[in-house]
Parts: C-alpha cells; sequence; structure tokens
C-alpha cells in the first residue's frame, strides 16, 4: 500500500484532479437522489419535475461570468 500525501504535500493539477472526483461524486449522488424523489413522485401523483426545476432555479441564481483563459478545463 502506497503512502498517504498531504493535501499541502500535492501539486496543483493533483490538487485539481482530487476537486474534479469529488464534483463528479456530488453529481452522482445528486442523481440518485433526483431520482429517487421522481419515483417517489411517481407512486403519490405528484409532478416528478418539482424539484428539478426549483434545482435549475437555485443554479441559475448564480452569475456566472465566462472565462476566457482558463488553463484547468
Amino acid at each position: 500500500m502506497g503512502s498517504v500525501k498531504k493535501l499541502s504535500d500535492l501539486t496543483p493539477d493533483e490538487r485539481y484532479t482530487m476537486q474534479k472526483l469529488a464534483r463528479h461524486q456530488m453529481r452522482l449522488k445528486l442523481l440518485a437522489d433526483i431520482l429517487s424523489d421522481m419515483a417517489a413522485c411517481e407512486l403519490e401523483g405528484w409532478d416528478q419535475t418539482e424539484y428539478i426545476r426549483e434545482l435549475q432555479e437555485l443554479l441559475n441564481s448564480f452569475q456566472v461570468k465566462p472565462e476566457i483563459n482558463n488553463t484547468n478545463t
């Protein structure tokens, strides 16, 4: 088994890779949560897209400016 590095010992690229992995894992959790909510709504006869619209509204509340020179994408 390899040694565990401290966060401060990681390169910027390694830290960015870890952040991207954490984001991906969170998206998977969110997708599972959305699908679970949709299944519950289907059983109850409720609007299956209400939660998605609420999440879209939340995300759209962020003002995102386009980045011209982003070297991390």
